[in-house]
């Protein structure tokens, strides 16, 4: 279903899907593919990285469909980015994972609607994911009402 809502082939989006404590998380490039398959981004994300080593930071820039201005998302730096990462890629490819984290937070800032539901893996391991849902269905609350009757 989620495949379909984004426009995106359902089987290429399974094959980047994980099920983390009973719920789906997606791979960053995931997100990543539903941020540029949207109608709402113009063009593509621009990263320019500042800084060297722990204190190395990227600045992400795109411009929304009917929008003269770019939007624009500033990262924390590497040192913080890392601690909580899970993946052998923040020491061998940082700037990949920086680009990976800055264009899911660009996309929570500036397009939460194209991405909203969706989380990534390393997001769903480091939450306190909670049952939410409902002790009674709509359902069961509207046999109740047509009892009534």
């Amino acid at each position: 279903m989620q495949a379909g809502r984004l426009g995106m082939d359902p089987f290429a989006l399974s094959t980047k899907a994980y099920l983390v404590n009973g719920n789906i998380g997606y791979e960053a490039q995931a997100v990543a593919a539903m941020v540029y398959s949207s109608p709402v981004l113009v063009g593509r994300l621009r990263f320019d990285y500042e800084g060297e080593g722990d204190d190395r930071i990227v600045k992400v820039t795109g411009r929304l469909r009917g929008d003269t201005q770019p939007c624009e998302y500033v990262s924390p730096p590497l040192k913080v980015l890392a601690q909580g990462g899970k993946s052998p890629l923040w020491k061998k490819d940082p700037d990949q994972q920086m680009a990976y984290y800055a264009t899911r937070a660009w996309a929570r800032r500036w397009v939460p609607d194209v991405i909203m539901g969706v989380y990534t893996v390393d997001e769903m391991e480091d939450a306190d994911m909670r049952d939410v849902t409902p002790r009674d269905s709509a359902g069961d609350r509207m046999k109740v009402n047509l009892m009534k009757f």
